[in-house]
């Protein structure tokens, strides 16, 4: 399995987010299980992994971890769909995975 290697523009991840990196490009040949690796505008990096989700979407379980303020995050569920852009391959949407 690949490690998938996003970055976030904030401590922490949240409904609206957008995550961007060398792998959003690689969306289509993403797999259940691939590891994935978060850093955020902190310098702190999430870990966890990705499983199958609604059609169109990636679910990311990230593991609990700390910002560098030492705020603590949970172990949270994160649903990632593409957000396009027109001059790039675009970015990630971070949204609550679905009920």
């Amino acid at each position: 399995m690949t490690a998938r290697h996003l970055q976030a523009g904030d401590s922490h991840l949240y409904p609206g987010a957008r995550l961007g990196g060398r792998s959003v490009p690689d969306w289509a040949h993403w797999q259940a299980g691939d590891a994935v690796v978060v850093e955020f505008a902190d310098l702190t990096v999430g870990e966890g992994r990705l499983a199958v989700g609604p059609p169109g979407g990636w679910l990311l379980h990230l593991a609990a971890r700390s910002t560098a303020k030492g705020a603590a995050i949970a172990a949270q569920t994160w649903w990632l769909d593409p957000h396009p852009h027109p001059l790039g391959p675009g970015l990630l949407r971070v949204r609550r995975p679905p009920a």
